[in-house]
């Protein structure tokens, strides 16, 4: 699961650790991406008393054994599957979470060894150069494109280069998630 949480400060940290603890607690009663952030964006329409608050967040489940990568995405546009030769965007399922009732669809890709899946918040497509201009979303595929193989060093290296095109002064934060699929475990 990754997640990004709208404002700065106190209230975004109190909301960060909502949702934490109801995903954690919600991904233990449902088996299905989709009926968790459905029953999340009720939990959270019931709970939170601020209309000015919202969340993107992909929930996404991988079953080692099949390579199938099952996932819903309240609005959470930074996803990704990289394969041999290319990368991929994974499909937006549904509406931000908390600025309406929505029920979300669960979609699901088949992954082969070495597929790579990789999540980032926004930080990562609206990192910005010096001249203000947006990676956007094409950007960040021709980054994941052309980063090394291993998922800690595709990781280290997409943060090098947000560090580097804002010139180390990164107008968002950034959280990335970045699962290397290796095939089924004979264990």
């Amino acid at each position: 699961t990754i997640a990004d949480v709208s404002g700065k400060g106190l209230d975004a940290a109190v909301l960060t650790a909502f949702v934490r603890f109801t995903i954690r607690s919600l991904a233990q009663r449902h088996h299905d991406p989709a009926a968790i952030l459905t029953e999340f964006n009720e939990t959270f329409g019931r709970t939170v008393d601020n209309s000015t608050l919202f969340i993107t967040m992909l929930v996404g489940i991988l079953d080692c054994s099949s390579g199938s990568f099952a996932y819903a995405s309240g609005g959470h546009d930074s996803a990704y599957v990289r394969r041999s030769s290319t990368v991929d965007a994974l499909a937006v399922t549904g509406p931000l979470l908390g600025v309406m009732d929505a029920t979300y669809a669960s979609k699901s890709v088949a992954l082969a060894p070495g597929d790579t899946i990789v999540l980032a918040t926004d930080g990562l497509t609206e990192t910005r150069s010096r001249s203000g201009e947006l990676l956007g979303e094409q950007g960040a595929i021709e980054w994941i494109a052309a980063g090394p193989p291993g998922a800690q060093n595709l990781a280290d290296d997409l943060r090098k280069r947000v560090r580097r095109r804002s010139s180390n002064r990164p107008a968002d934060d950034l959280a990335l998630l970045v699962v290397r699929y290796t095939g089924a475990s004979d264990a």
